[in-house]
C-alpha cells in the first residue's frame, strides 16, 4: 500500500470516526487535507495554512499534532513547525500534556517538550484521562500515573479510561467499574460499555453511560442504577443532550429520560455536534437538526461530525470516481471535492 493511499485512508478514518471531534475551543481551527499523497491543513475558510508535506498527520490536540516524515513520528505546532523532531516508531496525540510514543514495539510517554517521562515498556497504552492512563503488558491491563508508577496493578482483561473518577474494567468476561484506588464500586455485570478513550479525551462522554446487558443496551448512573433500562440494539453516549440508539434495526435519538425525540428511521447515524447529526436513509448521508428536519439533504456516501462549522464528507461522482472534501453548514464545499483513491480490502 503506497503512502498516498495510507494518508487518504487515515484522513477518512479520523474524520468519519469522529476521532478529531471536540467541543468548542478544544478544536484548533485547522482541518486535515491530503494532496498528492501528503498531509497538510486548511483553516475553516478552506485556505491552506500548512502546506501538505507530511507522510501522515493527525488532528491537533493541546496545540500540537502528530506527523510522520520518512517513517518516523514527531509533532508540529499550528505554524507547521516541527517542535518535536520525528524520531519515534509511532505516536499518539497529546492528552493532559502527555503523549504516547512507540520505540521498538514498546510504548511510553513524552511531555510537550519531547522529554521522555515514562520509558517505553508497555505493549499497549491508551492516554491520560482524569490523571491516570490504562496500560497493557501481555494480556493484562492496569493503570499508571504520570510518573509511570502503577496505581492499579495489571490484572484486567480490558480497561477503559477514567471518567469522573470511575473506570470500566473487565474481569471474567464482564465489565464493572472501579474507583482510583481499584475498589469495585459497580459490580461486574455488563457485556460492554460505550466508553472509549478518544471520546473521553474530547469530552464526548458523560454520565449516564451506555452499557450492554445480554443483547440489549441501556444507560446507568454513577451508582450503577439504570436510568434507561436495557432495550436498544445499540446505544451511543449522550452528546448535546441526545443519544443515538438503535431500535428495530433503525437509528433514532432519545433524551436522558429515554423518550424518543427523533423516532428510529435511519440506517446509519452519528452523534449530534454543532446542533447537527449525519444520518442515512438508503445509501446516502445528509444532516438533520434536533427536530429531525433535514438541513442538508442526503447526497454523500459518508459524512463526519460538524466541528467548528465544517464536516468532512465522501461521495461518488457521476463518473464513478470517489471524491472527498469539507462542507460548511449550508452544505457547500469550502474545500474540494477532490478525487481520492479507494483501497479495496486486502490491497
Amino acid at each position: 500500500m503506497n503512502s498516498k493511499r495510507i494518508v487518504v485512508l487515515c484522513l477518512l478514518a479520523i474524520a468519519l470516526s469522529g476521532f478529531a471531534c471536540s467541543r468548542g475551543s478544544k478544536h484548533s481551527g485547522l482541518f486535515l487535507i491530503s494532496q498528492k499523497g501528503k498531509a497538510g491543513y486548511i483553516d475553516k475558510k478552506g485556505q491552506i495554512v500548512i502546506t501538505p508535506q507530511f507522510d501522515f498527520a493527525q488532528e491537533f490536540s493541546e496545540g500540537l499534532a502528530v506527523v510522520s516524515v520518512g517513517g518516523k513520528f514527531g509533532f508540529i505546532n499550528p505554524k507547521g513547525e516541527l517542535v518535536i523532531n520525528p524520531q519515534f516508531d509511532g505516536a499518539d496525540s497529546f492528552s493532559e500534556e502527555m503523549a504516547g510514543v512507540t520505540v521498538n514495539s514498546k510504548s511510553g510517554f513524552i511531555d510537550q517538550k519531547g522529554t521522555l517521562i515514562v520509558s517505553p515498556k508497555f505493549d499497549g497504552v491508551q492516554g491520560f484521562a482524569d490523571g491516570l492512563c490504562a496500560v497493557r503488558v501481555a494480556d493484562k491491563w492496569g493503570f499508571i500515573d504520570k510518573t509511570g508508577k502503577y496505581v492499579i496493578n495489571l490484572q484486567y482483561q480490558d480497561a477503559r479510561p477514567f471518567l469522573d473518577g470511575l473506570a470500566a474494567v473487565k474481569n471474567d468476561d464482564k465489565y464493572g467499574f472501579i474507583d482510583k484506588t481499584g475498589k469495585v464500586v459497580i459490580q461486574f455485570q455488563f457485556d460492554d460499555v460505550a466508553i472509549w478513550f478518544f471520546r473521553v479525551k474530547e469530552g464526548w462522554v458523560s454520565w449516564p453511560v451506555a452499557v450492554q446487558m445480554g443483547e440489549k443496551w441501556g444507560f446507568v448512573d454513577r451508582n450503577g442504577k439504570y436510568v434507561i433500562n436495557p432495550q436498544y440494539e445499540y446505544a451511543c453516549p449522550f452528546h448535546e443532550d441526545l443519544a443515538c440508539v438503535k431500535s428495530d434495526g433503525k437509528f433514532g435519538y432519545v433524551d436522558s429520560g429515554g423518550n424518543f425525540i427523533i423516532n428510529p428511521q435511519f440506517e446509519g447515524a452519528l452523534d449530534f455536534s454543532d446542533g447537527r447529526a449525519a444520518v442515512s436513509i438508503g445509501r446516502r448521508y445528509g444532516f438533520i437538526d434536533k427536530s429531525g428536519k433535514y438541513v442538508i439533504n442526503p447526497q454523500f456516501d459518508s459524512a463526519g461530525h460538524f466541528i467548528d462549522g465544517l464536516s468532512f464528507v465522501f461521495m461518488t461522482g457521476k463518473d464513478a470516481r470517489s471524491k472527498s472534501g469539507y462542507i460548511d453548514e449550508s452544505g457547500q464545499f469550502i474545500y474540494g471535492p477532490i478525487e481520492i483513491e479507494v483501497v479495496s480490502e486486502g490491497e
